[in-house]
């Protein structure tokens, strides 16, 4: 019994991986009916992996969003799966936030190559190696930001569980979208956008399109 799941993701290999924000540290591979668990050994020294995701570029990223302002360097942030001939291992990316809390909820890749990270510090841009921060100076309306997902056009969907659906554009201009008139409905937690362009958005008054 794993206990409660909170990432769940497939690689380009066929390879199911499963991660816990609570019940166990580390994430679990099922791969050729076997199970195999990548923890600090392997790179991963997360304490526990909140998400996984496969980006546009087919790379897995281990997400984690534990440990308090003094210890979420070590805790927490982005990790991505390097593939070897030995079963792969884990390796932190290193983000460009402030006072270096790598909390991270969420990432994307977007059309351009570029990478996007929802973070406790707002959502954090990197793009042929420089880093971009969004935060309430630059129009959030939260720093937390818990999703973010690729916008037709460039930049990205996101949600902050608060504010409704919010989106930055390709020139990099802040906007929101509110979902309905009950708190519940603008507690937006997941966007995705589907093969046909439209979006999906999970909030606590339910699963919008």
């Amino acid at each position: 019994d794993l206990g409660v799941i909170t990432g769940l993701a497939e690689s380009a290999d066929g390879s199911v991986w499963v991660s816990s924000g609570a019940s166990f540290s580390g994430v679990m591979r099922w791969r050729e009916g076997q199970w195999k668990r990548y923890g600090a050994g392997e790179g991963l020294t997360a304490a526990h992996v909140h998400r996984l995701t496969v980006d546009a570029g087919g790379t897995l990223w281990a997400l984690a969003s534990a440990g308090s302002r003094e210890t979420a360097r070590e805790l927490s942030g982005a990790f991505r799966f390097v593939p070897d001939a030995g079963g792969g291992r884990f390796a932190q990316f290193a983000l460009g936030g402030e006072g270096g809390d790598n909390r991270t909820y969420a990432m994307c890749r977007t059309g351009d190559g570029a990478l996007w990270f929802a973070t406790l510090q707002g959502i954090l841009r990197y793009q042929a190696g420089l880093w971009r921060r969004w935060g309430v100076s630059e129009g959030l309306q939260s720093k937390q930001i818990f999703d973010v997902t690729p916008r037709e056009g460039g930049g990205v969907y996101f949600t902050d569980r608060a504010h409704g659906l919010g989106e930055i554009d390709g020139a990099g201009r802040v906007s929101y979208q509110a979902l309905g008139d009950a708190a519940g409905t603008n507690s937006a937690w997941v966007v995705r956008r589907d093969e046909r362009g439209g979006l999906w958005v999970t909030t606590r008054g339910g699963l919008f399109y």
